[in-house]
C-alpha cells in the first residue's frame, strides 16, 4: 500500500513540523482525522480489520477514523521493543489504559498460556473493541477489566475527546469533547488483593494525566512485587494540568528505588538524571508532546 505509506509519512513530518514550531494541538485536529480517513478510504478496508503486529485488529467503532500509526502498522515501535525485551513466558502484567488491546495481545503472545495480562479500560467503546480483539486472536490469559485505575475505590467522571479515542481521561484537559460519563474506580492494591496478591512483573500505564494518581494507588504492590519494572507514559503538560508537579511525579519511582530511562530507538535505554528533569519537563511541555519511560530496579 505504497500511497497511504506515503501519508502517514507526510503525516509524521507535518506533526514533527508542528511540534518544532508549537503547532501542535491545532494542526492534529486537522491531520490526524484527514489522514485516518484518507488511509481507510485507501486501503479499501471495508471489514475494518487491520493486521497490527502480527495480531488482527478492529481499531475503531463504525463511523469514526483508526488511529494512523496502529492503521499503518508503526505505533510505538521503541516501546513495542522494549516490551519483547522484557517480557517472558509466565510472566504477569498489568495493561492501565488498554485502549484498544495493543499492549494487551502484545503481552500476552510474549507471557504465553502460563502467564497473565491483566487489562483496565474505563471507556465502553474502548473496551468493547478490546474484548473484541481479544477473541479475534483467540487469547485466553487475557482478564479485562471496564474500570478506571486510580488512588480510590468508587466512581469519577471521564471525559470523552472528540479527537481519536486514545485521549479519554478522568481530568478535563480542554480538548474538544463529546461528553463525559461516571465510571467505576479501582486501585492497583485492591485489586491485586482480590486476586491473591500474585507477582507481578510489568505495569504499563498511560491514562492520559493521571499517572499519578495509579502509582498513590500500588504502593503495597511495589512492596510485594519489589523487582516489576513500568512502562508509562510521561506527558508533562497532561500532569500540569492534573494538578502535578511533573518533577514530583519523577520522585515517586525513584522513591521506591526505580532507575528511571526514556525509552529511545536510537540510543536504546537513556537515564535520566534527575537534575535533567526541569529541562525535559520544559522540552515535552513546549513541544506539547510525550516520551515513554522505563523504570526498573
Amino acid at each position: 500500500m505504497p500511497i497511504s505509506k506515503g501519508i502517514f509519512r507526510v503525516y509524521a513530518l507535518a506533526i514533527g513540523l508542528a511540534r518544532a514550531t508549537g503547532l501542535t494541538k491545532p494542526l492534529r485536529k486537522v491531520m490526524g482525522p484527514l489522514a485516518g480517513r484518507i488511509i481507510t478510504g485507501v486501503t479499501g478496508n471495508s471489514s475494518n480489520i487491520y493486521s497490527v503486529n502480527g495480531h488482527k485488529m478492529v481499531l475503531t467503532s463504525s463511523g469514526a477514523y483508526p488511529p494512523v500509526a496502529m492503521a499503518m502498522d508503526n505505533y510505538e515501535s521503541e516501546t513495542t521493543e522494549q516490551f519483547e525485551r522484557t517480557l517472558t513466558a509466565g510472566m504477569v502484567v498489568l495493561d492501565i489504559g488498554a485502549h484498544v488491546g495493543y499492549y494487551s495481545l502484545l503481552a500476552a503472545r510474549l507471557v504465553g498460556p502460563s502467564g497473565k495480562v491483566f487489562s483496565f479500560e474505563p471507556e465502553i467503546d474502548n473496551y468493547q473493541l478490546l474484548r473484541q480483539n481479544i477473541e479475534l486472536n483467540g487469547y485466553e490469559n487475557i482478564y479485562t477489566n471496564q474500570c478506571a485505575v486510580s488512588n480510590k475505590v468508587g466512581e469519577t467522571t471521564l471525559f470523552l475527546a472528540n479527537l481519536d479515542s486514545g485521549r479519554h481521561s478522568i481530568y478535563n484537559h480542554s480538548l474538544p469533547q463529546k461528553g463525559s460519563y461516571t465510571v467505576p474506580t479501582v486501585t492497583i492494591d485492591s485489586f491485586l488483593e482480590e486476586q491473591g496478591w500474585p507477582k507481578v512483573d510489568l505495569v504499563k500505564i498511560d491514562v492520559e494525566g493521571a499517572e499519578p494518581d495509579v502509582l498513590e494507588g500500588m504502593g503495597q504492590t511495589v512492596k510485594r512485587s519489589s523487582e516489576l519494572k513500568l512502562i508509562m507514559e510521561f506527558n508533562s503538560a497532561l500532569l500540569m494540568n492534573s494538578g502535578t508537579d511533573p518533577d514530583r511525579f519523577l520522585e515517586t519511582p525513584t522513591a521506591w528505588g526505580k532507575k528511571i530511562f526514556s525509552i529511545d530507538g536510537k540510543a536504546g535505554l537513556t537515564p535520566i538524571d534527575p537534575a535533567e528533569w526541569p529541562d525535559l519537563v520544559k522540552i515535552l511541555a513546549a513541544k506539547e508532546t510525550s516520551i515513554n519511560l522505563y523504570c526498573s530496579s
